[in-house]
């Protein structure tokens, strides 16, 4: 399997997605529902993680300046330097599938030293402990040492600091805000302010689920391809063969 560099999407695209997969609003709030509750098939499970893990990727990657690659059953290859890699694969521009067991979700190359992401939509103690466990023990996939190792979740506040002091019970793992990634990439901030950033997440997913709620639900998917809101597309289409309301 090889590498495929992924065009990059304005910001508000990226925004709009994230944050709307962040507040679980509208069609994503029932497919989320689904995965966490077992009733989606493991194929389709696969997908809507693999959205929601692709425009986190998007985003770290346009925050910081950075190409972003996925992987490519096309073939393809790695420019090396600074790079953003997300290990999940990409059936252009139909569906994008979650990284595989044992991996990364996300690796930052930042040439010989490499962060390792974990990206995860729960935010209950048992969900981060296990990515803070699986964030221990990954290592980079295509050479480099390892800085960092982040779990990014959707936190804030208080909820922040609890799941710190939870990641701190285990040595190098880091817990950071997914709010803090929406306020860092929307004001180009150094360091992103999880409050602010939920504050804008809040209003960016009420004004696209409104939008969504106009359409058709047969529509969804072209409607969101339409304005390139690609992640939502494919999960759209997902919504529509499992019969959403």
């Amino acid at each position: 399997m090889g590498f495929l560099k992924l065009a990059r999407r304005g910001v508000g695209v990226v925004l709009d997605e994230l944050c709307l997969f962040l507040q679980r609003r509208g069609l994503v709030a029932w497919l989320v529902e689904k995965v966490e509750g077992g009733a989606l098939p493991e194929p389709l499970m696969r997908r809507v993680v693999g959205a929601v893990e692709f425009v986190t990727a998007e985003a770290l990657a346009a925050a910081a300046g950075l190409e972003l690659y996925a992987r490519w059953r096309g073939g393809g290859s790695l420019a090396g330097g600074a790079y953003v890699l997300w290990n999940g694969t990409v059936d252009w521009p139909l569906w994008f599938e979650m990284a595989g067991r044992g991996v990364p979700d996300v690796e930052v190359h930042l040439g010989d030293a490499v962060d390792l992401v974990e990206i995860t939509l729960g935010a209950d103690s048992s969900t981060l402990l296990r990515e803070v466990g699986e964030a221990a023990r990954h290592e980079p996939t295509v050479g480099g040492k390892a800085r960092r190792r982040v779990v990014l979740a959707p936190l804030y506040g208080s909820y922040l600091e609890g799941a710190r002091r939870l990641a701190a019970q285990v040595a190098g793992v880091e817990v950071a805000s997914a709010y803090a990634l929406v306020d860092k990439l929307s004001s180009g901030a150094p360091e992103g302010d999880a409050e602010r950033g939920l504050a804008q997440c809040t209003e960016r997913a009420r004004r696209l689920a409104e939008e969504l709620a106009g359409v058709e639900g047969g529509a969804w998917a072209e409607w969101l391809a339409s304005r390139g809101y690609l992640a939502l597309a494919s999960v759209a289409r997902l919504a529509q063969r499992g019969k959403a309301p």
